[in-house]
């Protein structure tokens, strides 16, 4: 992992610590605050992800927390890549909203702080 620094116009390779999540793409990477942000989905060579990470940043470091998907009757998205994410500030705290991706058609609400999906709207075409 590079980071490019803005203002000192230069790459650097922090330290990374915590759960590195395998070789993936068209993933999403939205910023929550100044130094976190969450990591969701992508292709991966063992098929759709759905896997959620919390990314924090520091100058120098990068940390990765996986959050485990609890399974049973917990409401979870399907593995999905080529989605859109956008963060969402509501009276509750952040959210982060998760919409399409192939090859999926529904739209979900992470509570951020609760680090709990609740499934919006299944959108049928």
């Amino acid at each position: 992992m590079n980071v490019c620094t803005l203002l000192l116009d230069q790459w650097i390779s922090p330290v990374v610590t915590g759960d590195r999540p395998p070789p993936i793409s068209s993933f999403t990477l939205t910023p929550v605050t100044n130094n976190t942000a969450v990591m969701f989905g992508g292709a991966t060579d063992n098929g759709n992800s759905n896997k959620l990470y919390m990314i924090t940043f520091t100058r120098t470091s990068v940390d990765i927390l996986e959050v485990p998907n609890p399974a049973g009757s917990v409401q979870w998205p399907k593995g999905r890549w080529g989605h859109s994410s956008v963060p969402i500030t509501t009276s509750s705290g952040p959210h982060l909203l998760v919409v399409g991706g192939y090859f999926v058609d529904d739209i979900w609400l992470l509570d951020i702080n609760k680090r709990k999906w609740k499934e919006l709207v299944s959108i049928i075409l």
